[in-house]
């Protein structure tokens, strides 16, 4: 009988299709088992949609591009604060000009009482005058040009000063620019001043040695300030009292009074600084001159019937005085 060393055919296949069944049997059970096929496939549907949820990572570029601000709607607010900064600035600078513009035109309105320009009395200095006249009428050291009632309150200054008989103009001139240059204001005053006609030797001695024995009146009998020259002003022949307490007030005593007013029609046509002294004889007035002594006749504004006018005594004065021949005074009272 004979021995093979090699597997039978026969046993070799049977290995075989047992693990081919075995292999078989996993598979045939997955397909008998319908729930375990269901629940794999909603497993993986379940993977597959949290995977799509899942969010993606974004590129860099993009996260920059959505965090720039100057891109899109993100530029508009930076556009709009510069905006308003820019107008903020340019309000400030506008105001700023308009404050130094005001102050400049403030400070231009304005001006020194010592500034003014006007005529002075006689021997009398500009700088002295106007401060007298500032003090007595209580005018301020600066004058405000844009003040409606500045002209009012400079003729009221002046019109206070016993120098001034009248104020006749007031002008302000504003400040101005001409050809670049600033031209500051001008106040301009024009005055008529008191002019004295007779000295009044004053009754009884000066309380002081160097007290005024005389003190000057204006044609109307206003008391005037003293001056150091009395040069061509005829004296009084009789000394007086009740000499009024304040220069530019009305010296209430008649012979000062009717005396000043022959002197002021003297005056006025230049024969003033030809007479000598004036003396009250009875009711009427008796000239002493370089000549001789001619009766004026009665006081101006109460003449007698027939007296000659003013005008005529004048003439005819003056005639004598200027004759180069000696003759008897006229009188002046009486018609030739």
């Amino acid at each position: 009988m004979s021995t093979s060393s090699g597997k039978s055919p026969s046993g070799d296949g049977k290995r075989r299709s047992r693990k081919k069944a075995a292999q078989s049997i996993p598979d045939i059970l997955q397909k008998e088992d319908p729930s375990e096929e269901s629940a794999s496939l909603g497993s993986k549907t379940a993977k597959k949609s949290a995977k799509e949820n899942k969010p993606q990572s974004q590129a860099p570029d993009t996260l920059l591009n959505q965090a720039s601000p100057v891109s899109g709607s993100g530029l508009m607010p930076w556009v709009a604060g510069f905006a308003l900064l820019g107008l903020g600035l340019a309000g400030l600078w506008w105001i700023d000009r308009q404050l130094v513009k005001n102050q400049s035109v403030a400070n231009s309105a304005r001006v020194s009482f010592a500034t003014i320009d006007c005529l002075t009395p006689e021997a009398m200095g500009r700088d002295a005058f106007l401060e007298e006249v500032r003090f007595i009428g209580h005018a301020e050291r600066e004058l405000n040009l844009l003040d409606p009632n500045l002209t009012t309150m400079i003729a009221a200054a002046f019109r206070s000063h016993p120098w001034v008989a009248e104020v006749e103009r007031v002008e302000i001139s504003p400040a101005t620019t001409r050809q670049g240059l600033a031209i500051p204001g001008k106040v301009s005053v024009k005055l008529r001043f008191r002019k004295p006609v007779l000295r009044v030797p004053l009754e009884g001695e000066p309380i002081a040695k160097d007290a005024a024995v005389e003190r000057e009146v204006d044609a109307l009998g206003t008391l005037l300030p003293t001056r150091p020259a009395t040069l061509g002003v005829p004296a009084l022949a009789t000394r007086r009292k009740g000499m009024p307490p304040l220069p530019g007030s009305t010296w209430n005593d008649q012979v000062v009074q009717g005396g000043a007013k022959v002197a002021g029609e003297l005056q006025k046509t230049g024969l003033l600084d030809r007479i000598q002294r004036l003396r009250s004889v009875g009711s009427g007035w008796e000239l002493e001159t370089s000549k001789g002594p001619v009766f004026w006749g009665r006081t101006p504004g109460f003449e007698s019937a027939g007296e000659p006018a003013i005008q005529e005594k004048c003439r005819r004065l003056g005639q004598w005085l200027s004759a180069p021949t000696e003759s008897d005074p006229p009188d002046l009272s009486k018609t030739q």
